[in-house]
């Protein structure tokens, strides 16, 4: 079997835990994101069940 040179197998490695630590990130930021917009509509649509003016928001 042909051993990797240390350099490759190190970026490689560096390379993968950027992504898992910044994919992560961004993961965490997108769902963040969708939480707030889910959280909105629902109270705005309980306003406006309860006779609010939606556009006054």
């Amino acid at each position: 079997m042909a051993r990797q040179e240390p350099q490759r197998a190190g970026a490689g490695r560096t390379v993968l835990n950027w992504l898992l630590v910044y994919g992560g990130w961004a993961a965490i930021s997108v769902l963040a994101v969708v939480a707030a917009f889910a959280v909105r509509r629902t109270l705005v649509m309980a306003y406006t069940t309860l006779g609010g003016d939606r556009w006054a928001l």
